[in-house]
């Protein structure tokens, strides 16, 4: 059995729930060493980082209830020290999250053009 210490917790936010499950299946059954929560709701998302330590936080930009990606981000780096890695089909956000996050903490991936196996290369540069 795996010690509770080792495992990376992430979380990740989509409202894709197809895209969630996708992730959840490739991280919690294909990726060892990795424990990965989803949600599509900013509230329960709030409410996890608050009470649970995560090594790194997952987003989409696109995020309904007004609420973007890019603010989803910043807030999470700036009051729980959490890498974020942007993972969204807007290929414009890009430039704008690369140059606004501190150079250690982000990340980006399109979707359309990213496998699994390329996301879960990005993490493992951050854990």
């Amino acid at each position: 059995m795996m010690d509770e210490d080792s495992v990376n917790h992430i979380l990740y936010i989509d409202d894709d729930k197809g895209m969630l499950r996708t992730v959840s299946k490739w991280f919690n059954s294909m990726v060892d060493n990795y424990e990965l929560e989803t949600t599509d709701k900013i509230n329960e998302l709030y409410d996890e980082l608050a009470n649970q330590d995560y090594n790194l936080l997952i987003t989409d930009l696109q995020i309904p209830n007004g609420k973007e990606g890019m603010e989803i981000a910043y807030r999470a780096q700036e009051e729980h020290d959490i890498p974020v890695i942007m993972y969204t089909s807007d290929q414009d956000a890009k430039n704008q999250f690369l140059e606004q996050s501190p150079d250690k903490t982000r990340g980006f991936l399109h979707k359309s053009t990213s496998s699994m196996k390329e996301l879960e290369e990005e993490v493992k540069k951050f854990l």
